[in-house]
């Protein structure tokens, strides 16, 4: 009998041992942020308790729980909702709140608070050393909360990339917002009550003191945001500059789509203020990687990108290829803008209240505005893109009964044999023309030159598509002129791996300049080797699986409209390595 009993004495000791030993499991009904990319020393301590343990990729963590790093440590924070934190080397940490729908939290800052809601996700980190990235996903909750709380700070923000780091000597708190708004208020005692400085994309705001008053907000000088922040976390910055500035660049197109489709004024609003965010953007990612080419920390970078399965030659030329775009994509929204009638005023003001900074409103557009006609740049060309300002013309014959189009040879982009004439809604008037024949508009009422886009094409069958202008200008009684944006079609591709194997990756494209493009396929040899593939929206990947990608340029991407009708056709170009690469769309 006593050996039985001491046999189970001897197990309970056990069990209770790996209970106290081991770090914990969250249970079903916590919410939890997992751990991932976890390198070098990595340590948690589980919430209450004393014992500390190395941390794994996988490790769940709960409210409550602490994590540090040591001098060469790094690991990534994934919340349930797709937002990501990112801890640097030498960080101390608190998951202080974290929580989700229909619980009630209790949480420690100084004195005991606690909130309660019915809907939503609130997150809040305290960080009592080193640094911290974060992507956060746009809270859409009035209830969604995330902050991260230092001994001097306490940043609330709503969807936004931005870093927060404190410095070892003096405990300042250093807040780089790169994209979004975060509010940064003081973290005192009366803090629900003390004033917020709101700091937007490209700007910074170091907090050193409780007592005086909030310092104003400096623009970001990348330089100093490079020499201050390890490999690791500039790394993450760079790769989640791409990936937002893409989604921008999805979402003005989507947007610019929607207004084509119901003229809404709004819709090309909203787009204005996208592609404002998107150019501002993709200009500091530039600026960024050109002052991180001149840093001694560019060796450094090289070897986590390599780590990473990237390279520094990939990146550049991801970054580069993105800044060109973006400014065509904000030029052709300007363009469409100004052919509904908001004044440059309105796009100016628009624009500037989407970056954060103040405006005064602009007044609103007349019931039957008038298109402002297009200025011409020097020797014909935009200054900001590969744009250029051309002439047409349209005369009236037969007897007033039908109108014939022309284009000035200055119209014409290189490469270009054919062009065709289409209202916005994509009716084609006559058929496709060589670039020095007139198209004859037939019965058609040639009243708004903004209704019109002319599209160029390498070929008589309107298939490869190189450039497309919007006119403005005016006509009377089937006769009259104006000008025309002439803004190249571009694109760009991107693979990146998707398992471990170097075989199966996702690829996926960006298409700029041709709107009514709504799915895609990707052929070789002659063969589809995809079905269509959606450009927007879900499911817009190509899984390769055992698809063999190294040559692009053995690759051609055909694009169709919602109706099944090929409207473009391009050939592939870049590089490509171990299942990731990106290039452009040559058409």
């Amino acid at each position: 009998m006593k050996i039985k009993l001491t046999t189970i004495f001897i197990v309970l000791v056990l069990i209770c041992s790996q209970v106290i030993l081991s770090p914990k499991k969250a249970s079903a009904a916590q919410p939890t942020v997992k751990l991932s990319s976890v390198k070098g020393e990595v340590i948690i301590k589980i919430g209450g308790g004393l014992r500390e343990f190395p941390a794994v990729d996988g490790t769940e963590l709960v409210q409550g729980d602490w994590l540090r790093t040591g001098k060469n440590g790094t690991a990534k924070l994934s919340y349930e909702d797709g937002t990501e934190a990112t801890i640097g080397a030498s960080s101390y940490i608190n998951i202080q709140q974290l929580t989700s729908s229909d619980t009630i939290s209790v949480s420690s800052r100084r004195q005991a608070r606690i909130t309660s809601w019915k809907d939503g996700h609130q997150s809040s980190i305290q960080l009592w050393a080193g640094s911290v990235w974060s992507k956060v996903k746009s809270l859409v909750n009035i209830d969604d909360k995330y902050e991260v709380e230092t001994p001097t700070a306490v940043m609330g923000v709503r969807g936004t990339l931005y870093l927060v780091s404190i410095d070892q000597e003096t405990g300042s708190t250093q807040s780089d917002v790169i994209d979004g708004t975060v509010g940064v208020t003081q973290n005192n005692e009366d803090t629900k009550a003390a004033p917020v400085q709101l700091v937007t994309m490209g700007q910074t705001l170091k907090l050193v003191s409780l007592t005086e008053p909030l310092p104003d907000k400096q623009a970001i000088d990348p330089q100093r945001l490079i020499k201050n922040t390890q490999p690791e976390i500039l790394v993450h910055l760079i790769n989640d500059i791409t990936e937002r500035t893409m989604e921008l660049a999805d979402k003005t197109k989507e947007q610019q789509k929607t207004f084509s489709q119901t003229g809404n004024i709004n819709d090309i609003k909203a787009a204005i203020g996208t592609s404002s965010k998107l150019v501002e953007l993709a200009s500091f990612g530039k600026e960024f990687m050109s002052s991180l080419q001149k840093s001694d920390k560019l060796e450094a970078v090289k070897q986590v990108l390599q780590d990473n399965q990237q390279t520094i030659e990939q990146v550049l030329k991801t970054i580069d290829t993105i800044k060109s775009e973006t400014e065509v994509i904000k030029s052709e929204v300007v363009e469409a803008a100004k052919a509904a009638g908001v004044s440059q005023e309105q796009i100016d003001s628009i624009g500037k209240e989407a970056i954060g900074v103040a405006t005064t409103p602009a007044s609103e557009p007349t019931q039957n505005p008038t298109p402002e006609p297009t200025q011409t740049p020097s020797r014909g060309q935009n200054s900001q893109n590969n744009s250029t300002i051309a002439n047409w013309l349209v005369e009236s014959v037969d007897g007033g009964n039908a109108s014939d189009f022309t284009l000035n040879a200055s119209a014409v982009p290189a490469g270009a044999t054919y062009y065709g004439l289409f209202t916005t809604d994509g009716a084609q008037i006559d058929t496709y023309k060589a670039t020095n024949a007139t198209i004859r508009t037939g019965s058609i009422v040639f009243s708004d030159p903004s209704q019109l886009v002319v599209k160029f094409y390498k070929d008589a069958g309107g298939i490869q598509m190189i450039a497309k202008g919007i006119l403005s200008g005016t006509v009377v009684d089937g006769a009259g002129s104006g000008q025309m944006m002439v803004t190249p079609v571009t694109g760009t591709w991107n693979l990146g791996k998707t398992f471990n194997d170097a075989i199966t990756s996702d690829f996926t494209i960006n298409v700029i300049g041709i709107s009514e493009a709504t799915q895609y396929e990707v052929w070789a040899n002659g063969s589809a080797i995809s079905g269509k593939i959606n450009i927007i929206g879900a499911n817009n990947y190509f899984r390769t699986l055992s698809v063999a990608f190294g040559d692009m340029t053995q690759l051609t991407v055909k694009l169709f409209d919602a109706s099944g009708n090929q409207v473009g056709q391009s050939i592939l170009s870049g590089t490509t390595t171990n299942g990731n690469g990106s290039g452009a769309m040559n058409y």
